[in-house]
């Protein structure tokens, strides 16, 4: 079945139905995992997870991630 990436609106075949699959059958980071559930209604493609991957840690924390749990212990 195709779906739309709704990162990339590209095409493409979603192997994985939901995020906890997509973490035990990759080698993805939980927290990386975490922040494509939270952000994305769908699976996203391959490629857009390639990104997401490769630039989550750019700045040590995740900008959106630290954001929340700044938000977390303002409370």
């Amino acid at each position: 079945m195709e779906t739309i990436c709704p990162r990339c609106k590209k095409a493409f075949k979603a192997k994985m139905i939901t995020p906890y699959q997509f973490l035990f059958c990759t080698k993805t980071d939980p927290l990386i995992v975490q922040y494509i559930s939270e952000n994305y209604d769908n699976s996203i493609c391959s490629e857009c997870t390639k990104a997401i991957e490769d630039s989550f840690y750019t700045f040590s924390v995740n900008p959106a991630i630290l954001s929340k749990l700044k938000g977390k212990t303002a409370k």
